[in-house]
This record gives structure tokens, sequence and C-alpha cells, in this order.
């Protein structure tokens, strides 16, 4: 009972985390550009 719960649990997890992933990446890339000429100047 226990496995066929966990099954599709870790199939979201593993699909936020994806989808987590990507947006965090898309949102922290301007940050990171601007980080970086900050850093430089």
């Amino acid at each position: 009972m226990q496995i066929t719960r966990t099954i599709p649990f870790r199939r979201m997890m593993r699909h936020c985390s994806h989808r987590f992933e990507t947006d965090a990446e898309t949102f922290m890339k301007p940050f990171l550009s601007f980080h970086g000429s900050a850093w430089r100047a």
C-alpha cells in the first residue's frame, strides 16, 4: 500500500522539482548577470 502511494508521489515531486529548477534558473538569470556586472565594477 505504501509503495503504490510512493510511486506517484515521487513522480510528482520530481516533476515539481524540475519545474522549480527551470523557474529558478529563468528567475535568477537577470539577477546573476546584474550581480556579475556589479561585481566587475
